[in-house]
């Protein structure tokens, strides 16, 4: 049986199962791990491009690498990624192995001049191969426990922990979206989902970077709906009147404070997989308080799904991973079904979310932004 390349099985999975990127990229971070040059090559540049937020396939990869398309191309045959995991493991393992053999190399042909010297110097060289591996080992017990107490001995000081919504009688039942939650927000058209995601964006970004991928509404209409929330400018001046003349300075200044917000928006990237990638890239440059991602009825998958139920079901399961992944709370906005219509009270409830079972197993808490009054007019 033909001995498996476990080089090649990452290239492989790195260039045709985006679904496995950021496990895969978090054990092979580095393209110095790879002894192959074609290899090496192929993911410098995947991970280039994942640190533009994009999600590498054999045309970017073509395009930024040196290596010749055909031999790119000659990784898609492979069959056997499933083995990724452990080739992973194993191509990072061979690469401390060619380390520490280099060090004892280097130690061996040294001249003897200070014994201690050498061996400080050798000792240095090893934990440094060591060390390269923190990033795969879990967290001690003891330290997690010690974060528990400490957010649990906010509560006392009735501290909000996590982002806030802005609402302050939700803040006080949630003590904000905490990292690693999925929120989902679930109402009919026209219910206030866009409105409750910008108002929590504009409060959580005092504590950090706001990530809003907007697949409904461009930039530009978002921003216009955040002058309005301000109160001193409706809607109607805004979309469809001119304001008057009084009301320019007010609007000025409104524009003002919105420039100042740590707010960044995004409404050309439709695939999950992008979006994971950029909000992974993002939060490791700095702090992100909340991602809001609007809305699920309009997020694309690059997997191959037979329904929309399994689309659902996988985006959803995506977002929830992103969450824990890059410790944010991401609030996904999502559309009810008509049977909400069909009560006589209206009041929404889990079943009604689409395909709620997918959504319910992944979520951590379902908000239902419901106006009464729209039924009672």
């Amino acid at each position: 049986m033909k001995e498996v390349n476990p080089e090649h099985v990452c290239v492989a999975t790195a260039l045709t199962f985006p679904k496995y990127h950021d496990e895969l990229f978090e054990v092979i971070n580095s393209p110095i791990y790879f002894e192959d040059e074609d290899c090496r090559e192929i993911i410098k540049a995947c991970i280039a491009i994942r640190e533009l937020g994009r999600t590498p396939d054999l045309v970017s990869v073509a395009e930024k690498s040196k290596v010749n398309p055909k031999i790119i191309f000659s990784y898609t045959s492979l069959d056997y990624f499933y083995e990724w995991q452990n080739a992973a493991l194993t191509v990072r393992e061979r690469w401390m192995f060619r380390k520490f053999k280099e060090a004892c190399a280097r130690g061996i042909e040294a001249d003897y001049e200070d014994i201690f010297d050498l061996l400080t110097g050798h000792s240095e060289e090893v934990n440094a191969i060591v060390s390269s591996v923190d990033t795969l080992k879990t967290e001690k017990i003891q330290d997690i426990a010690i974060q528990a107490i400490n957010d649990i001995a906010k509560l006392k000081n009735n501290e909000i922990t996590g982002a806030p919504s802005g609402i302050y009688k939700l803040d006080t039942h949630t003590r904000g979206f905490q990292p690693s939650d999925l929120v989902i927000v679930a109402a009919r058209p026209g219910m206030g989902k866009t409105a409750f995601a910008l108002n929590a964006g504009r409060a959580s970004a005092q504590k950090g970077t706001v990530l809003f991928f907007s697949l409904e509404m461009s930039a530009i209409q978002l921003v216009k709906r955040m002058h309005a929330q301000d109160g001193r400018v409706t809607m109607d001046e805004i979309f469809k009147d001119s304001p008057s003349e009084s009301k320019w300075p007010i609007l000025m200044e409104i524009a003002d404070n919105i420039g100042q917000l740590d707010i960044e928006i995004y409404d050309r990237i439709s695939y999950i997989e992008d979006i994971a990638a950029k909000v992974s890239t993002v939060a490791k440059r700095k702090k992100v308080s909340l991602v809001v991602i609007d809305y699920l009825g309009l997020c694309s998958t690059r997997e191959r799904v037979q329904s929309e139920e399994v689309r659902v079901s996988r985006i959803s399961w995506k977002c929830k991973q992103m969450a824990k992944r890059s410790n944010v709370p991401v609030m996904l906005l999502s559309q009810l079904s008509r049977e909400v219509e069909k009560r006589a009270n209206k009041r929404p409830q889990l079943s009604d979310l689409r395909y709620s079972g997918a959504i319910e197993q992944d979520a951590d808490m379902v908000l239902f932004p419901w106006w009464s009054q729209r039924y009672e007019m």
